[in-house]
């Protein structure tokens, strides 16, 4: 079977820049290759691997290398002019050009003419019209010098430090931007420390942000960054006052649940991700997640119902699937909690545990085939997990079945 060719994996030509290729490898991601998105596991790591290969020069050398092994051993050309007679002449390289012979006078082509002795062949007697059209074609090239000299003295630094952002060029990005102190440009030099993971200079930044704009998005900049910088007291003082500010917007109050698990206090989430949900209709993973806090709660009933909501939303979401199937199995319905298992292991994914879980549910349900094949699955699966290899062995033996490499 043929190596896979890391260009066609991206859907790029091989000589696209590193830009056009971060880009194509963001856009198959989001078009569905991902497994959290349904795709297949096994197209997401081969496009993960032909971007990681891509994206690093010295990769993507030996690749090319590889990849085509004539390129790198082809002869280059080199067009030399006879000293002599003026003939134009092929050598290979620099090297052969210094014994190399003229084609047609078959004198030395590397040594200088005779002293005193002149080529035969000068530059031809140029037409005035076409020296006139020289003349032309090098001032539209100054001009057009000039023209791009200005517009760059001129140029918004904003826009400029955007469009060195989108050719991955951070670091020139951000000199354009450190000078600058419009609101725009703070946040747009804030977002892109936190991505290079200078998160204390971005902490800075939306500091000085506040200062210049109290407003929303503002708190909501810095309450997040101090989350996740584990200043939970401060993010807490930030993110409320976004949600003061804007009380119709989900996000800080997202945030503030968050703040709130981070410290065990699972009442004061609950109660956020309850003010949450109804501004967020649509989003599955907030009712997934008051879900689980209900479960940690003890409150089965509740987590049941935001389980069954945020499946209703979005019918493919497995961490939910699979909480809804253990929580089902706790209270002993044994046939809905198989069903939810089974549609969980559909999606794509390898869990051993997750198949070992729906074998004992089958076992437990008096389908011993149906125990065989689930435990069979979940030993394949565990090849690194020998605890779970070794429990899945005495479930097979009960059952009278063989491991299936024996």
């Amino acid at each position: 079977m043929s190596e896979p060719d890391y260009y066609e994996v991206l859907q790029v030509h091989p000589k696209a820049s590193s830009l056009i290729i971060k880009k194509a490898y963001r856009t198959l991601l989001l078009a569905g290759t991902h497994p959290d998105k349904g795709g297949n596991s096994e197209q997401t790591q081969l496009l993960t691997e032909a971007y990681r290969v891509l994206s690093d020069p010295a990769l993507r050398d030996a690749y090319d290398r590889q990849r085509n092994p004539n390129a790198a051993n082809s002869p280059s050309l080199i067009v030399a002019i006879c000293p002599q007679c003026g003939t134009y002449n092929r050598v290979r390289s620099e090297t052969g050009l210094l014994v190399a012979r003229c084609g047609r006078c078959k004198k030395p082509i590397g040594k200088n003419p005779l002293p005193g002795k002149k080529p035969l062949k000068t530059l031809p007697n140029l037409n005035p019209r076409v020296l006139a059209l020289l003349l032309l074609a090098s001032l539209i090239l100054a001009g057009g010098s000039f023209a791009w000299w200005l517009w760059q003295s001129t140029r918004d630094p904003l826009q400029h430090a955007m469009d060195l952002e989108d050719r991955g060029d951070h670091a020139a990005a951000i000199a354009l931007l450190e000078p600058l102190s419009s609101p725009a440009a703070l946040k747009r030099l804030g977002r892109l420390h936190e991505e290079d993971g200078k998160l204390a200079e971005a902490q800075t930044t939306y500091e000085a942000l506040l200062r210049v704009e109290k407003n929303v998005h503002a708190y909501l900049l810095l309450g997040s960054l101090l989350l996740k910088r584990g200043n939970l007291p401060a993010a807490e003082i930030h993110l409320k006052e976004a949600a003061r500010l804007d009380p119709a917007n989900p996000a800080p109050l997202t945030l503030l649940a968050e703040r709130f698990v981070k410290d065990e206090r699972y009442d004061d989430a609950i109660a956020y991700y309850r003010r949450a949900v109804p501004l967020e209709p649509a989003n599955a993973e907030l009712p997934y997640r008051l879900g689980m806090l209900h479960q940690i709660h003890r409150d089965s009933d509740q987590a049941l119902a935001a389980y069954r909501k945020a499946l209703a939303l979005n019918p493919r979401h497995r961490a939910a699937l699979i909480q809804l199937g253990t929580l089902l199995h706790e209270r002993g319905s044994l046939s809905e909690s198989l069903t939810q298992y089974e549609r969980a292991a559909v999606l794509g994914y390898e869990d051993a545990d997750l198949h070992f879980r729906i074998g004992n549910l089958y076992q437990r349900l008096g389908d011993a085939s149906g125990a065989i094949r689930e435990f069979g699955t979940a030993f394949r699966q565990a090849e690194r997990e020998p605890l779970l290899r070794e429990r899945i062995s005495k479930a097979l033996s009960v059952l009278g079945a063989q491991n299936p490499q024996d």
